[in-house]
């Protein structure tokens, strides 16, 4: 955010266009300089085109993110949802959504990777990579019942649906019982704030993203509080996750913040409040003569574009 901030364009006109196919015609043709999300199925033929340039604006990425109840069973238990690391494979939810490898990775880290607080600690279980087995032996370990686990999937978001067959897969090869609902993104979020038992419309697991650069902030992202009741959906309860939300605020060093977030996420990673699917980078595309982009979290800023002849 910082330097100056030059207006260098008379205006800038925001378009909405919703296919894929027609957004990426427009930016061939130069009817539009510049395509914040173009299809990943489309990149190819737009690096093809020596007008357009490719370039991931936003270099900390987006979090997949598997959200749990911890107010019901099984994952009112801390085995069951330590089942769930060994249950997520770290790659698949987004191999099948974006393909391409080049923009998505697998990530341990409670703070997202390539960011400030990104870490190692606690994720010899990430290291191993998925064991149904261990899971499986987590669950019977916590006392599964056999009660169908909830899981709310949104049908309008792919990687969220994607997330919900595979998990849906995981958890059965795990001997869970599964009931996947889908709706659109709008029904999820109407049935997440429900704080009933799964049965009385509540819900075991939902998915949702955030921006890495969200996640690298133990304060600022909701999801990392676990203050019960007053916790984001999913109302975790960890006195040692405040304790250390805490001193990692009250810090005066990068030193010290840095040993804070080493020892929340040991922390974490033990009580589980949610569980990772991935990490990917989105990459935008705009035409080769705009001059003076700049990459930055959150959001894409237009101050200091030009165009160049």
């Amino acid at each position: 955010m910082a330097g100056g901030k030059v207006a260098r364009m008379d205006r800038i006109i925001m378009e909405n266009m919703s296919d894929p196919q027609t957004q990426v015609s427009a930016l061939q043709a130069g009817e539009i300089d510049f395509l914040e999300w173009p299809s990943l199925d489309l990149i190819d033929t737009l690096e093809k085109d020596r007008n357009i340039k490719i370039e991931v604006m936003n270099q900390s990425g987006t979090m997949g993110w598997c959200r749990l109840n911890h107010l019901h069973p099984p994952f009112n238990n801390v085995l069951a949802r330590r089942a769930m690391l060994h249950l997520t494979h770290p790659t698949e939810v987004m191999k099948a959504t974006f393909g391409n490898e080049k923009y998505f990775r697998a990530c341990g880290s409670i703070f997202a990777c390539n960011t400030p607080t990104e870490n190692d600690a606690n994720t010899d279980w990430f290291k191993a990579g998925q064991n149904i087995d261990r899971a499986r032996q987590l669950f019977r370990e916590a006392g599964y019942d056999g009660r169908p686990v909830v899981l709310l999937s949104a049908s309008n978001v792919l990687h969220m649906t994607n997330a919900g067959l595979l998990y849906q897969q995981w958890l059965k090869a795990a001997g869970v019982n599964v009931e996947l609902v889908t709706s659109d993104w709008g029904g999820v979020v109407a049935r997440r704030a429900n704080r009933n038992p799964p049965d009385q419309g509540g819900w075991n697991i939902f998915f949702t993203s955030a921006s890495g650069a969200g996640y690298s902030n133990p304060v600022s992202l909701a999801g990392h509080a676990s203050n019960g009741a007053n916790a984001w959906f999913g109302w975790p309860t960890d006195e040692r996750n405040e304790q250390l939300r805490d001193a990692w605020a009250a810090a005066s060093t990068p030193e010290a913040r840095m040993q804070a977030a080493r020892a929340m996420q040991e922390n974490a990673w033990n009580y589980v409040p949610h569980v990772h699917y991935g990490q990917w980078l989105a990459p935008s595309a705009y035409r080769a003569n705009l001059t003076g982009m700049i990459g930055m979290p959150e959001l894409v800023p237009f101050w200091n574009v030009g165009r160049a002849g």
